[in-house]
């Protein structure tokens, strides 16, 4: 057996999966199998899965079931997102060897190239008003390319049913009057949306690229779906990203879609709350798009 550890639960994996020694025998497994030699092993920041860094690899191995993180769903959608930014030329880590290993658990993996860069997070503020706009520039560039129509390629809902319990902190008629909305919001193209432009999925290298990472999250959607976490949380309504992401494009619509997209968002609650405002001040949709509209209008 490579993994001792046992995995019953979402509890028992946080407890393991920043681990290095733990997964070191399935690292081992998997640098054996490709045929490479293992450079030494060490833990990059983890989102939900258990990432590590050697050497010109980053190895990312993705939760068994029965953590109930959905591992295996996640896993497609990272591989498909990822090779779907290879097809499309937009900056993100090539896949270089796939596969699962079969042990206690059912692991897959994703073998990828290590990419030398900075989160936008720990740059945020070392930038220039000019590299700023840069960055705003090339995820406009990068988004527009990447959020296509595609095949389906991992089932994941738009709205899935665990992420509606997160908007309970908000007034009740602010919640009414979102499930009207979207109710009657008219079906939109589905697209390719990696849906977590985080800061922390955001690598800038020393060149100014900007390169993508951690498309675990992605799914078809709305276009929208891809605007909060990265105006809200990454941009922090900055007006000089705000200026090279919107370029020429009507400061109105931007509102409209960022509003539509924060609705409709998995974390589009913890979003509204961390970056926006206090829950208890949204008493309805109108307050919120006012807000918006001065936090767009930079």
């Amino acid at each position: 057996m490579l993994f001792a550890q046992t995995v019953k639960d979402l509890a028992d994996w946080g407890r393991v999966y920043r681990n290095v020694d733990a997964f070191l025998p399935l690292i081992r497994r998997i640098f054996r199998e490709n045929g490479l030699s293992l450079p030494p092993v060490e833990l990059c920041t983890p989102g939900s899965n258990a990432v590590f860094h050697a050497g010109s690899y980053l190895i990312k191995i993705f939760a068994p079931e029965p953590s109930g993180i959905g591992g295996e769903r996640e896993f497609r959608a990272e591989r498909f997102g990822l090779n779907h930014a290879a097809r499309l030329g937009v900056p993100a880590p090539a896949v270089l060897a796939q596969g699962t290993v079969e042990d206690r658990y059912r692991f897959c993996y994703l073998l990828l190239e290590w990419v030398d860069g900075d989160p936008l997070k720990t740059q945020f503020a070392k930038l220039s008003p000019e590299e700023k706009a840069q960055v705003g520039r090339a995820l406009r560039n990068a988004v527009e390319r990447l959020d296509i129509p595609c095949e389906q390629f991992c089932g994941r809902s738009v709205r899935p049913e665990r992420s509606e319990s997160r908007w309970e902190r908000f007034p009740l008629s602010f919640r009414l009057e979102r499930e009207a909305f979207l109710a009657s919001l008219p079906l939109s193209e589905d697209v390719f949306v990696h849906a977590d432009l985080n800061p922390d999925n955001l690598l800038l290298g020393k060149d100014g690229g900007v390169t993508l990472i951690d498309f675990a999250d992605a799914r078809n959607g709305p276009a929208e779906l891809e605007l909060p976490p990265l105006l809200c949380d990454s941009f922090r309504f900055d007006a000089d990203f705000l200026h090279g992401f919107r370029g020429e494009n009507d400061t109105d619509d931007l509102v409209d879609r960022l509003f539509r997209g924060l609705l409709l968002h998995d974390y589009g609650a913890d979003i509204l709350r961390e970056t926006v405002c206090p829950p208890e001040e949204l008493v309805s949709l109108e307050e919120l798009h006012r807000i918006l509209i001065e936090k767009l209008s930079v």
